[in-house]
């Protein structure tokens, strides 16, 4: 585990579907657009690696609706080009300024960090 007991455990393991069906239920819960645009072969990827790009995804989806204003679509790009695998979210909003809270973007280069990963 990277947190301690009372901390956030580990996602369980998701496949390239769980990424599919996070950005659709984006969409069906908040009314946004929200499409997802792979390219590429994700099928002989460990789920170590599908796994940490589903969090990737999750942490982009949920800081488009924490930290952005007036916002009508929001797109993620996955894009595996031979060994590299680039996660890419955008959205058409606002920055809304919040106060920070929870681990966010340390939590989630801890968690790509274990499998040889970084955010850039």
């Amino acid at each position: 585990m990277l947190r301690d007991a009372d901390e956030e455990a580990l996602p369980p393991l998701a496949g390239i579907g769980e990424v599919r069906s996070l950005v659709e239920e984006f969409s069906a819960v908040g009314g946004t657009r929200a499409r997802l645009d792979p390219e590429g072969n994700f099928d002989d990827l460990p789920v170590e690696v599908t796994t940490a790009v589903h969090r990737v995804v999750m942490v982009a989806l949920t800081n488009v609706r924490k930290h952005t204003h007036g916002y009508t679509g929001v797109r993620v790009r996955v894009d595996r080009s031979g060994i590299r695998l680039t996660v890419r979210g955008s959205d058409d909003g606002r920055p809304r300024h919040v106060p920070r809270s929870g681990f966010g973007l340390r939590g989630l280069s801890e968690r790509v960090g274990l499998i040889g990963a970084s955010i850039g």
